[in-house]
């Protein structure tokens, strides 16, 4: 059973001004039951506004989710002629099961002669360079104490028996991050991880049924240093037909519109243990994530009980705008690649998982139990299209296919495994904070699952 927590979030931001949330809870709130579109504003105002708002967090998947507080502050300022931007966070996060999370992270928007670029939208360039963002540098420190995590064997031919084992980990971190075009930007890590296994025992325990031979890490967790070098790149293509009018005036006129974005990410990643045991590792680590917004903008007007849908969904959906929202198609994927060499082996713990959701809180297998495949190697592609249905609720159709193995010949598409089904989602100034599904494709019935967006 999910376990609740409570988190709260502290955060002292100082720099340069930010646009303003349009609606404040002590505004909005208060008309919530008035008028549906004060209603989605109140729960937008919920999530974002200045000073505070709530948002969502969770540890990792069986051990809890809940609400959390955030309170900010926002301080101008210059250095050395240059707009900077400093924030400070301090988290912190109890379940009711004993599992707790505490971590800071200060976020530095480098205080560097950027100029404001206006032939474009937020533009600004710094020398030859243009971009939309600002290099920034990123530390984070933080400490977690899991008591429940499920291992099922490596592999995706593993055995569908569930054990239970539990973490401590530590971590300090450094990311930075330097945009080198509007749409490419160059990353960099270092971060030291400590994990220790909790000393968990029973039948159904790791540590009771698997041997440090054939489940590397169990006897042994060393402390880690990790580097990574990789790039983003972002385009946000705007495609449109020229409008071309009905020769019958009751019915809409549309002039189509579709909204790209194709975001996608690649690094490579070295993992070293500080004590020079064997269980050096290297990762090659993709992720895309390919969003299409159809809209329709509509060019007149029309009898509403000629064509109801067409207006549920231009007219009711849409507070500001003449764009009609007929959904979204989101295309993810996801492909861990490791190596090893001169008898080095990687950690049980340290293996990407397919099943529900995996322990940095991504949306994978729905059709299967938590962290159910795990393997050194992992492939993943996910389609969902949704659509508005009362905002910001909406429903959503899905499809997942992937697999893990021991080497990239194991991820052939003939060893994925697939599962689809319906949902609901909650979407709050474009961004889905809750989903909740229904997977088929397992083969045990269908299975109900949820997950809950980490943003602060």
């Amino acid at each position: 059973m999910s376990r609740f927590c409570f988190v709260l979030r502290l955060a002292l931001i100082g720099g340069a001004a930010t646009a303003a949330v349009g609606q404040t809870i002590g505004v909005s709130c208060p008309e919530f039951f008035r008028d549906r579109h004060d209603a989605v504003a109140c729960a937008e105002a919920l999530f974002s506004q200045d000073h505070y708002h709530f948002s969502l967090a969770s540890l990792p998947p069986s051990n809890g989710f809940g609400p959390a507080l955030v309170l900010t502050d926002r301080i101008g300022g210059v250095v050395g002629g240059s707009d900077s931007l400093a924030k400070v966070s301090v988290t912190g996060a109890r379940t009711t099961n004993g599992s707790w999370y505490a971590g800071g992270d200060l976020q530095w928007i480098l205080p560097l002669p950027y100029k404001a670029d206006p032939s474009v939208a937020h533009g600004v360039k710094l020398g030859p360079l243009r971009s939309t963002s600002r290099a920034s540098l990123e530390a984070t420190a933080w400490h977690r104490d899991v008591r429940t995590l499920y291992y099922y064997g490596n592999g995706s031919g593993s055995p569908n028996t569930q054990f239970h084992f539990g973490e401590k980990e530590s971590a300090l971190d450094i990311h930075g991050r330097m945009p080198l075009a509007r749409w490419l930007t160059a990353t960099g890590e270092w971060e030291a991880r400590s994990t220790t296994l909790r000393g968990d025992t029973g039948p159904s325990a790791v540590l009771s049924n698997f041997s440090a031979a054939s489940t590397p890490g169990i006897a042994v967790q060393p402390v880690y240093l990790h580097e990574s070098a990789g790039a983003e790149t972002v385009f946000t293509p705007r495609i449109s037909h020229k409008f071309e009018a009905s020769s019958d005036q009751n019915d809409p006129h549309f002039q189509s519109l579709l909204l790209l974005t194709l975001d996608n990410s690649f690094g490579f990643q070295w993992q070293t243990p500080s004590d020079g045991s064997p269980y050096a590792f290297r990762q090659f680590v993709y992720e895309g994530d390919e969003s299409a917004v159809i809209h329709g903008v509509l060019r007149n007007f029309y009898p509403a009980t000629k064509h109801p849908v067409v207006w549920y969904l231009c007219k009711s959906q849409n507070k500001a705008t003449q764009e009609c929202d007929f959904g979204q198609i989101d295309v993810k994927t996801r492909l861990v690649l490791t190596q090893t060499s001169g008898g080095n082996q990687v950690p049980f713990y340290l293996e990407p998982t397919l099943g529900g959701t995996d322990v940095d809180g991504r949306v994978t297998l729905r059709g299967w139990d938590n962290y159910r495949f795990r393997g050194r190697d992992l492939a993943l592609a996910q389609v969902e299209y949704g659509v508005p249905v009362y905002d910001p609720v909406g429903v959503f159709v899905f499809y997942d296919a992937g697999t893990v193995g021991n080497s990239a010949s194991d991820l052939a598409i003939s060893r994925f495994r697939q599962d689809a089904g319906p949902g609901v989602s909650v979407r709050l100034q474009g961004h889905v904070y809750i989903q909740s599904y229904f997977a088929f494709g397992a083969g045990h019935g269908g299975m109900w699952g949820y997950s809950f967006a980490k943003s602060f």
